[in-house]
């Protein structure tokens, strides 16, 4: 998490001796940097796998869930609020790369973060993603569940107890205190807080940022007597999210991470164990 404004203190200050300590080692350039000047270097590693074997965190087991684009209803809103017309989600998604990629062709570099923004928008309310995480969780409703979401609304309808920029922390620390079960959230919950007991991580949305997706994992792995740690990954087909993915999850053990083509296709083993 080291920026340029706090490796300020590094330069104000007289340091003896730095241990530095990270989830990931960071992937952008200048934060490599940063590490660079302060003289930093890995000098030990501990993987996930490692831990596990260790005893120090709980066996994990990542269930990577693919969902695909709607084709038929059109359940989309486009244009505008005063225009506006219904489509699908395959045809909306097709629309918005469109734009992407016309933004590279025709080097708008101008426009290509705020194209780039309403795909990502796009991919992260996807309705079908939800309505798949809506099944999950109702196979999973006994147990304690935390559930990372796209976005506020993704969020309120997928649970009842939430946590995110508007809503306080009332159901956070409600879930904190064994109270509640189900929590969602948007953002938030990677790091810095201490959530108990808690059965498996339901990842409605990723993004292509290793370092949160294992804090997210870390949230569920804590160790205790006889607990196995179940990450829920939804992904969906042939979208920007399969890349995004695909880049999160390069470090891990790929043996461990079993893919499942649809909801029902992981039910249905749930079921039969």
């Amino acid at each position: 998490n080291i920026t340029e404004l706090s490796s300020t203190f590094f330069k104000n200050n007289s340091i003896r001796d730095i241990i530095a300590l990270t989830a990931t080692p960071p992937e952008k350039e200048e934060k490599q940097e940063l590490l660079s000047l302060l003289g930093l270097e890995t000098v030990y590693e501990l993987s996930l796998e490692e831990g596990i074997s260790l005893g120090i965190v709980a066996p994990v087991n990542i269930h990577l869930i693919y969902t695909t684009l709607e084709e038929k209803a059109k359940t989309v809103k486009m244009g505008n609020k005063d225009r506006y017309f219904m489509q699908t989600e395959k045809k909306a998604y097709e629309y918005y790369t469109q734009c992407v990629d016309y933004c590279y062709e025709t080097n708008r570099y101008d426009k290509l973060k705020f194209q780039i923004l309403n795909r990502t928008r796009f991919i992260y309310n996807l309705q079908s993603k939800k309505e798949a995480a809506e099944e999950l969780l109702d196979t999973i409703s006994d147990e304690r569940n935390i559930i990372f979401c796209g976005s506020v609304a993704q969020a309120e309808d997928l649970c009842p107890f939430n946590f995110h920029y508007k809503s306080g922390k009332r159901d956070l620390n409600s879930f904190i205190n064994m109270e509640i079960d189900q929590l969602s959230c948007v953002n938030s919950l990677n790091e810095g807080h201490n959530l108990p007991n808690i059965d498996n991580a339901v990842i409605v949305q990723l993004n292509s940022n290793a370092l949160n997706l294992i804090q997210r994992i870390g949230r569920v792995c804590r160790w205790r007597e006889g607990h196995t740690a179940n990450i829920f990954l939804f992904v969906c087909k042939d979208t920007q999210d399969e890349k995004w993915a695909e880049n999160a999850l390069k470090n891990f053990n790929q043996s461990n991470i079993k893919k499942y083509s649809n909801i029902k296709q992981l039910i249905n083993e749930f079921e039969v164990k």
